[in-house]
């Protein structure tokens, strides 16, 4: 099955669009989970950095920062 294509997984049980199993089915999808290799790592660490760069400019609009702000909240 592809990404973003319903299918079967190689159990024969139905998946969604992302390829996940539907709630209540029971276990972990192991098939689909990698660790991020060092350069993606690399480029989250940036974003961050950047982030927070950012979000301590006093001279960006107090929207911006405030998207800035609730991007944060959730690292």
């Amino acid at each position: 099955t592809q990404p973003g294509q319903p299918g079967r997984n190689q159990a024969g049980m139905q998946r969604d669009p992302f390829g996940r199993q539907p709630e209540g089915m029971g276990g972990v999808d192991t098939e689909s989970t990698s660790v991020p290799d060092e350069a993606a790592l690399g480029r989250a660490r940036a974003v961050l950095e950047e982030l927070y760069r950012r979000s301590g400019d006093p001279d960006r609009p107090r929207m911006e920062l405030d998207y800035y702000d609730r991007l944060l909240e959730r690292f």
